[in-house]
């Protein structure tokens, strides 16, 4: 796990020097984020799960005249359980293999973008490997420095689409907050 790690960090370090040049590629780095998602499975005699996730660290690399990326999260912890408050399972788990594709070809206005994704994680503790692919909506606001690392700060982000996880094909939504964000307002209630 760690080889895998490793090599997906060279990978994404190697791209960004390769093309360090080239003005149409966008890098760039966010905090993280904390969310909320549901899920109503679609397959007979399974209930739906809920979930609260953190993730922390988002790194990734986007062409801007395509709208296509390429994103990795280092580290995702999820909580949950089974929907309508039934007994029995409860979810807790952490992903340090965390990818996503995407391509933003609705630009809405500066900072305001839709598209569609597919996400890859890797639970270790249950082994196994869950995905979503779907459609995503963000509100954000970015640094835009040339031949600079950019900053990202993901104001609100909503997701919905299908999921597989714990063996089971589930219709998700969620919706995500950035980390800073979430600190701020912690703040501000002090």
């Amino acid at each position: 796990m760690k080889k895998i790690i490793l090599g997906l960090l060279l990978v994404f370090i190697g791209i960004r020097f390769c093309f360090a040049d080239r003005p149409s590629l966008f890098f760039a780095a966010a905090c993280g984020n904390v969310g909320l998602e549901t899920n109503f499975s679609l397959d007979e005699n399974k209930e739906g799960l809920w979930f609260l996730s953190a993730s922390f660290g988002d790194f990734f690399v986007q062409h801007e005249k395509t709208g296509l990326g390429f994103s990795y999260i280092p580290i995702v912890f999820i909580e949950g359980g089974k929907r309508r408050g039934s007994p029995g399972k409860y979810y807790s788990d952490t992903s340090l293999l965390n990818t996503e594709i995407f391509w933003s070809p609705f630009k809405i206005k500066d900072g305001m973008t839709v598209g569609p994704f597919a996400n890859l994680n890797y639970f270790m503790d249950k082994e196994e490997i869950a995905y979503k692919i779907g459609l995503k909506f963000s509100l954000f606001s970015e640094s835009k420095e040339p031949d600079h690392f950019n900053f990202v700060l993901n104001w609100l982000t909503g997701e919905m689409g299908y999921s597989r996880i714990d063996n089971t094909n589930n219709f998700f939504a969620n919706i995500k907050i950035d980390i800073l964000e979430l600190v701020y307002f912690l703040a501000l209630m002090q």
